[in-house]
This record gives C-alpha cells, sequence and structure tokens, in this order.
C-alpha cells in the first residue's frame, strides 16, 4: 500500500478536478412568442385569448458528464408569465392574470473541449426534448382547475465556468418550440406552436 500512496496523492488533485456530475440552480428572462391561444367561441378570433410576452424563469439542472465532449442534462424549469383574456370567456370579464408553467426535459450537450482536460472555460451547443405542463390560471371559469401537458424539443448553447473544484457558474441561451395548451379542448381556433427563449444564469454544484 505504502508504495501506491505517492501515485494516489499525485492523481488526487486531477481527480478532484475533472468531476462526473453537475447540480444547477439558474434563473433568468423568457420571452414568448406567437402567444396567440385561440378563442372560448367558434365566431371569436384566434388572438382573443393569449399568454404575455415576456415573464421570468427558474430551475435546476442535473448535469451528468463522460470522460470526452458529451454531457446528458435532466432540467425541471417554472416559467411565470400572464394569461389575457381580451373578450371575458375565460376569466369571466375582460383582463389578465398571472400564469404559471412547468417543464421537464433531457438534453444532451456538446462540449467544444473535452471534459477530462479540466478545462477552466467550456462552450456547449444542446439539443433535447420537454414537455410543457400549463397550469390554468385559478381565477378562471372554465377547467381552472386543469393542467394541459404539451410536448415539444429545444435547441442552443452556452458557457461554464469553473470557480473552483467544488463550484462554478454558467450562462445558457435557448429556445423551446412547444404545442399550445387546450385544457380539453376549450379553445377555437388554436394554430401554431408557442416559441419561448430562455437567458440564464446559472450557479452550479460540481461532484
Amino acid at each position: 500500500m505504502n508504495r501506491w500512496l505517492p501515485v494516489i496523492l499525485a492523481v488526487l488533485p486531477g481527480a478532484l478536478w475533472a468531476q462526473s456530475g453537475e447540480l444547477w440552480v439558474s434563473a433568468g428572462a423568457s420571452l414568448l412568442a406567437n402567444t396567440d391561444l385561440g378563442s372560448a367561441t367558434p365566431a371569436g378570433n384566434s388572438n382573443d385569448v393569449h399568454l404575455g410576452d415576456a415573464g421570468f424563469r427558474i430551475g435546476l439542472r442535473l448535469t451528468l458528464n463522460t470522460s470526452g465532449r458529451w454531457g446528458h442534462e435532466f432540467q425541471y424549469g417554472y416559467t411565470y408569465s400572464y394569461f389575457n383574456d381580451r373578450t371575458g370567456g375565460i376569466l369571466g370579464s375582460p383582463g389578465s392574470t398571472g400564469m404559471g408553467m412547468n417543464q421537464l426535459g433531457y438534453n444532451v450537450l456538446y462540449y467544444f473541449n473535452a471534459t477530462n482536460t479540466e478545462p477552466k472555460v467550456r462552450p456547449f451547443v444542446t439539443a433535447g426534448v420537454q414537455a410543457d405542463d400549463y397550469v390554468m390560471p385559478f381565477s378562471a371559469v372554465v377547467n381552472h382547475d386543469n393542467n394541459s401537458w404539451r410536448p415539444g424539443f429545444n435547441y442552443g448553447g452556452g458557457m461554464q465556468f469553473r470557480l473552483s473544484q467544488l463550484f462554478a457558474w454558467r450562462f445558457d441561451v435557448r429556445g423551446y418550440d412547444t404545442g399550445k395548451p387546450n385544457w380539453a379542448g376549450i379553445f377555437y381556433k388554436q394554430g401554431g406552436i408557442l416559441h419561448q427563449t430562455e437567458a440564464s444564469v446559472s450557479f452550479g454544484f460540481v461532484f
């Protein structure tokens, strides 16, 4: 055992640095496009009910890296925006109220430098799939207790910065394309997909 001690002591610092996992807490802005949800009546317009154009997003990400250039990431995100009803067919009277969206997803990450080279700066691109849970505002008079799950995909990139052997930070810019919620078919004249752009900063624990 004594003869291996110098080898262990020499390898240990590098092993501590080249970790295989990261846990991230993120926060940032969420920009929404193509937000028209439809109308509560067949005679209405496609933009009678729509989401707000912007909101905030918070989330958690668990990243498991290989010894090369690939990583696997599991994520949860919560986006807060606004639900706008111009005719009052859903909320009971014209107006707007807050609305939340839960998001569960899996992504593949490709790093431009290998993780086993212990880089302090690590740019990456990513793509993956997710499911969005649109939570109907409680103040709605129609299906206020229902959720609407929709699948989608996302893509983007970012950069990680190692602060120490245990801590790091990163920024992400991602686009999400997801089906629009319909809450058991209450909307008419609905079409297209909802596009979300995330710009976030994350603080991470490396293990």
